[in-house]
């Protein structure tokens, strides 16, 4: 476990991140970010399909995925289960209206690691969960409200019933007000993928903004002309038939619109999203080359000391299915059913040449 070395690093005077235009600014300068998703930094097999049941991250693990993040290049890691993980007994929110402490002081470890790093995080509010599909849902049965095959995308009472609304609030303030003033936050991500209803979203936005005035607020473009949402996020896997013509393009251009960066905060990396090495080159380079894309960051970074997330063993389910074997990027790079050794590492050194070139325009 590296030393901490809080006000006596070089870092300790971190200024927020904002905004200008479609650019994110650093000390009033044009800023932008190539980063790395590592969804599992405050609870680990938290997310869906998990085999095993939810812990925490080590010390050992945290350090070791954040220092192989800031070896890639990383300016921001993007860490779900930092701000999102709800009905688990190592949950940030284990019962409704509980929080464990214990939970949130590996969340300060997490965040306080990125820092000594000089890394900036994106913590998402609503994501994914392992047993119900979506955060949302675990706030939905806490209320004895029914919706079957609930999910992420299909959870829309979470949405409009007050006092589910007021439950989520409360989740939200815990997170919240606990890092307001730290700038080692980039931004509060209100729900994984952005694509929230606008009428809950300028309520969740204007909630955050009553408690903390600096960290920026994202969601999707279709809420970009929100008061209080203040850049753009969006995912582009060409594998789920979200590319950049018919999915990406249009947000990219109402972010634009409603003069608000726009961040591809999840992209697919592997062969079922860009068939060869080139192909993913040369998307990278567009996505550096377009001056209104402020940050993107790869899905997801992997230990080898780690399994596969959300493993299975047939090569044809392999490469379709909600499954590590085709988005876990590991380093050092190993074969999986999807990807071998060689086009793993070839691929990394893509993503590192790309972070750099986004840090130094």
């Amino acid at each position: 476990m590296m030393p901490m070395r809080f006000l006596g690093s070089a870092l300790a005077a971190l200024a927020f991140v904002g905004h200008s235009g479609t650019h994110l600014t650093l000390n009033g300068k044009p800023w932008r970010f190539g980063g790395a998703n590592i969804e599992w930094l405050g609870v680990s097999n938290y997310g869906p399909a998990s085999p095993t049941p939810p812990r925490f991250a080590s010390h050992a693990e945290v350090d070791q995925a954040l220092t192989t993040a800031e070896q890639l290049g990383a300016r921001v890691v993007r860490a779900q289960t930092l701000g999102d993980s709800v009905g688990c007994d190592v949950c940030l929110e284990p019962e409704l209206g509980v929080f464990n402490a214990e939970a949130f002081s590996h969340v300060d470890y997490a965040v306080a690691a990125a820092r000594e790093r000089g890394l900036r995080l994106i913590i998402t509010l609503v994501g994914d969960d392992a047993a119900a599909g979506g955060s949302g849902c675990v706030y939905l049965a806490w209320r004895g409200i029914d919706v079957p095959n609930c999910s992420l995308s299909n959870m829309d009472p979470f949405f409009t019933d007050p006092q589910v609304i007021a439950d989520f609030e409360a989740h939200v303030a815990a997170v919240v007000s606990r890092y307001k003033n730290n700038p080692t936050i980039l931004g509060w991500d209100l729900i994984n993928g952005g694509g929230s209803p606008p009428g809950w979203t300028k309520t969740i936005a204007n909630f955050v903004r009553g408690i903390d005035r600096r960290h920026l607020i994202l969601s999707d473009a279709s809420n970009a002309r929100l008061k209080n949402v203040d850049a753009c996020v969006s995912f582009i896997y060409p594998h789920w038939n979200e590319g950049m013509a018919g999915f990406a393009r249009p947000r990219i251009d109402a972010c634009a619109r409603a003069h608000k960066p726009y961040i591809a905060y999840e992209y697919g990396w592997d062969r079922t999203n860009w068939p060869t090495v080139a192909a993913f080159r040369s998307f990278l380079a567009s996505l550096q080359r377009n001056p209104e894309i402020a940050g993107d960051a790869f899905w997801a970074l992997e230990l080898r000391s780690r399994p596969i997330p959300a493993d299975v063993t047939d090569p044809q389910l392999a490469a379709t299915r909600e499954s590590g074997e085709w988005w876990a990027l590991y380093v050092p790079p190993r074969a999986t059913l999807v990807n071998t050794t060689a086009d793993m590492k070839a691929r990394t050194q893509v993503i590192a040449a790309h972070n750099r070139a986004m840090a130094h325009p």
